[in-house]
């Protein structure tokens, strides 16, 4: 099975938070300095020292797809937005190409009433 890479821009209040779901998930944890959550080309077109001001870029690997989809559900509902809204914050890569991983299109309006 294919290792999955997320790199995810969390705001720092909640970092402490998705690095425990991400482990709980059975995510490794990558302690990556250089790591970016988004190419240049991009969008949004903003330079990473001005998103990483008050934002930490957290690395993770899993196993499986379903271990990596089922962590960003977990930290969606943990951090209290929708898992469209997380996923939009992150990359994700199998074998080092960028690939869309699929997650539950909740809207923001069904996170917030618990559903």
């Amino acid at each position: 099975m294919d290792k999955i890479e997320l790199t995810v821009l969390v705001n720092k209040v909640n970092t402490a938070k998705v690095k425990e779901v991400g482990t709980a998930h059975g995510g490794t944890f990558e302690d990556r300095m250089t790591a970016h959550a988004l190419a240049e080309t991009e969008e949004p077109a903003m330079p990473l020292a001005e998103k990483v001001i008050d934002h930490d870029i957290l690395c993770f690997t899993f196993d499986a797809t379903k271990d990596a989809t089922a962590f960003v559900d977990a930290a969606s509902e943990a951090i209290g937005v929708a898992p469209g809204i997380f996923k939009g914050t992150m990359t994700a890569r199998r074998n080092g190409e960028k690939f869309d991983l699929p997650v539950d299109n909740k809207d923001q309006a069904e996170t917030k009433q618990g559903s």
